[in-house]
């Protein structure tokens, strides 16, 4: 091969390699432009929902055990009866951002304290969660303009109450106009009272023949502590989020 066709072989892979590299760093450069514009977006025009009230309403406790004692027959007295405790939960939200959020989901549930497990279950657990209707676990709403407000409501059986306090968890992912995903992961821990009853019961044949609940139900339920927090999701974020709740929905 003569030196001239060496020479411009030489040259010519110089150039290929140097416009790799080029096409290289542009392309980095690109995703890190992609990136900041991302993140410049997401606070730029940033919707926050925030919850500004909870209400638990319909509180009701219901037996489903009672022991009596033999020389407690036919007198009266206190009893502390094993419960299951039932409520429907209201959270008054209101989005105090400055740009449009659409609510894609959200999940309610309740631990016995204050803490982020919420997130932690649904992206552990999300798979096995089982999509419930009729719960409204599951939100698709109309755009909430900034400075406005709603309300979420759930229905739940209280699954877990340590002396007497739990905490209900309210999780709401939203969106913004161009499609960037955020939460509000908001938590209120609460206290209940012993709910005793005053009764009589029949010694020939067991049957409560009297009872009264003692006490003010009014206050039955007293608020103790609450949180709220937020999070600007990635893209890799958003969208294995988006397939969890595909997954989530289809259950």
């Amino acid at each position: 091969m003569k030196r001239s066709t060496k020479i411009n072989l030489s040259f010519t892979l110089i150039a290929i390699i140097i416009s790799l590299i080029a096409i290289s760093i542009d392309w980095r450069q690109n995703i890190r432009l992609d990136k900041l514009q991302y993140e410049l977006n997401s606070l730029n025009f940033k919707p926050v929902i925030e919850v500004s009230d909870v209400f638990l309403t319909s509180f009701r406790e219901r037996f489903d055990s009672i022991t009596f004692l033999a020389d407690k027959v036919d007198s009266t007295g206190l009893i502390k009866m094993k419960s299951e405790i039932e409520t429907d939960i209201t959270f008054n939200i209101k989005n105090i951002g400055n740009s449009n959020a659409k609510i894609v989901a959200a999940f309610c549930i309740d631990t016995i304290s204050g803490d982020d497990k919420l997130r932690e279950l649904i992206y552990r657990e999300g798979l096995t969660h089982k999509y419930d209707s009729s719960n409204n676990e599951f939100y698709s709403f109309q755009q909430l303009q900034p400075k406005y407000k709603d309300k979420l409501k759930f229905h739940k059986k209280i699954d877990f109450v340590n002396n007497e306090t739990f905490a209900i968890h309210l999780l709401v992912l939203y969106k913004n106009d161009m499609g960037i995903l955020y939460d509000s992961y908001y938590w209120a821990k609460f206290q209940k009272k012993d709910l005793l009853i005053d009764f009589i019961v029949d010694s020939r044949n067991g049957q409560i023949v009297y009872s009264k609940i003692v006490g003010d139900m009014r206050d039955y339920v007293k608020f103790i502590d609450e949180n709220i927090a937020y999070k600007i999701y990635t893209k890799e974020e958003k969208e294995n989020f988006e397939l969890l709740l595909d997954d989530i929905k289809q259950k």
